[in-house]
Formats: structure tokens, sequence, C-alpha cells
């Protein structure tokens, strides 16, 4: 039901919004892997990276784009976690013909970095 509702809210098939809630939740699920977070699904931390990626891949389908001023600054201060999160995108995009901007990688960057502070204090 939820599909169908997002989908008249978008106005577009319900084909089309379940292809785009899968790659969500693939990019999701390797970030996760990757970066070997546990995070519940229930929990805020996921919900806002969720968004955050849903946001990037709706801008990218769009061929819409942001302006990134940080991101010289994030690629020189995490590079690993700007190339593994390039990789993931990259790699779990292929399958729907996207091409992944860096300004969006660095941005999602931002909050994969928040997600492992919030991950760090809930374990303090």
């Amino acid at each position: 039901v939820a599909l169908h509702v997002h989908a008249a809210i978008k106005n577009e098939h319900v084909s089309e919004s379940r292809k785009r809630m899968t790659l969500c939740r693939e990019t999701l699920k390797q970030i996760y892997k990757e970066f070997s977070l546990c995070v519940s699904e229930e929990s805020l931390a996921h919900q806002r990276l969720l968004l955050h990626v849903r946001y990037a891949y709706e801008r990218i389908f769009r061929g819409s784009s942001i302006d990134n001023v940080l991101l010289s600054e994030i690629r020189e201060r995490y590079p690993g976690e700007f190339t593994v999160l390039k990789r993931i995108l990259m790699r779990v995009g292929e399958s729907y013909e996207l091409t992944i901007p860096d300004a969006e990688v660095g941005y999602l960057v931002l909050h994969l970095l928040r997600i492992q502070m919030d991950l760090l204090e809930d374990t303090r």
C-alpha cells in the first residue's frame, strides 16, 4: 500500500518506486557491510541515512546536482571513507546505469560519519 501511495505522490509507476526503494535498501546494506555497522532499521540513524541516500538518488535520477563546497576537504580528511563509499555507490548504481557524482559521494560521507559518531556515543 505504501508503495502505491508513494508512486501516486511522485506521479510514477509502482515498479519505478519499487526499483528506487530496492536501490536505496541495497545501498544501505552494502554500506553497513563494508563499514561493519550494526544499525537497527528502526533507529533514527538508519532512517536519517536512508533519507539522505534516497534524496541523493532522486537528484541523480532527475539529473540535478548539488554544489558540495566541502568536497575537496572531505576527500582529503576522509579518503578511505570516500573511496569505499564511491565504490559502493558505483557498484549498486551500475545495475541502474547511474553515474554517481563525487559531490553526492562527499555528501553521503558526511552522513556516514554522523552515523559512526552516533554509534560510538551509543556504546559509551
